[in-house]
């Protein structure tokens, strides 16, 4: 049975194998792409399309679907009440002095 360290020798020479495999092979590969690219007249939107700045619209149907009030109740601005919770609210809390 091989100990640790030869184990670790041997990693670390199938990792430098491995680097220099890759890199040998990356020209290559780039090259290939190339020439389908220019074969089927593709553009690198058609590969790989854009990402849009935003939210993306999966994210912005869970997040209405998490919504745990009413609409007409919930407002955006924190603090403020919305329609039906206002008549539940104390008179000093209206503004009148009422004690």
């Amino acid at each position: 049975m091989a100990t640790y360290k030869e184990l670790i020798a041997q990693k670390q020479a199938i990792e430098a194998q491995l680097e220099e495999a890759r890199a040998s092979e990356v020209a290559s590969v780039i090259e290939q792409i190339r020439d389908l690219m220019a074969q089927y007249d593709l553009l690198p939107e058609d590969v790989a399309p854009r990402r849009r700045r935003g939210r993306p619209v999966v994210l912005l149907q869970r997040s209405a679907k998490r919504r745990r009030c009413h609409p007409s109740i919930w407002t955006p601005r924190p603090g403020r009440l919305g329609p039906a919770e206002v008549e539940h609210r104390h008179g000093w809390a209206n503004g009148l002095n009422v004690f």
